[in-house]
């Protein structure tokens, strides 16, 4: 069985500390077929953290890493785009730089706003039931505007409501 890792953050990623070689060698070393570096672009912060300059250097790594391992494992060349019905522009300008291999959207809050990973579900009322629906309708949006090879973490709120604050809400509430 060939194992690939599609998210995969490195020292380009504020949540991610390691270099691109590094990552690859630890994937190599425990017999992955390979991964796809994924570093985060989230656009509503898009030029408040110059995510477009982090992108570019994270790509510059890939490619490096690309050529590096292509012969003991496969590196894909991609980026995780965060938020991205908030600006379309800036989404386009990211994938204007067309040596991608591989687009994942993802999202961490609700129409650009606070991420579920920052939110003190015990400290603060939030309408929660409401927040999710507007979570999904807004990953349906994401799925039918077609831009992405793939979608991350579609439980992402639950990480927090159900699991740290231990909340009465399951992911099978919101199927259709």
């Amino acid at each position: 069985m060939l194992i690939f890792d599609s998210h995969v953050h490195t020292e380009c990623s504020h949540d991610a500390e390691h270099s691109v070689t590094y990552v690859a060698e630890k994937a190599e070393e425990k017999g992955l077929a390979g991964i796809a570096v994924t570093d985060h672009c989230e656009i509503e912060l898009f030029r408040e953290h110059l995510y477009y300059h982090k992108i570019t250097q994270s790509l510059f790594h890939a490619l490096l890493a690309k050529g590096i391992f292509k012969d003991r494992l496969k590196v894909l060349c991609g980026v995780e785009i965060g938020q991205p019905l908030v600006n379309k522009a800036y989404v386009e300008q990211v994938m204007e730089l067309g040596q991608f291999d591989y687009y994942l959207g993802s999202l961490h809050g609700v129409n650009g706003g606070t991420d579920f990973y920052y939110m003190k579900f015990d400290q603060e009322e939030y309408d929660i039931p409401a927040l999710l629906t507007g979570y999904y309708d807004e990953l349906c949006r994401m799925l039918e505007w077609k831009k992405f090879d793939a979608i991350a973490h579609i439980t992402y709120p639950f990480r927090y409501i159900a699991g740290d604050y231990k909340l009465p809400y399951s992911p099978d509430m919101y199927r259709k």
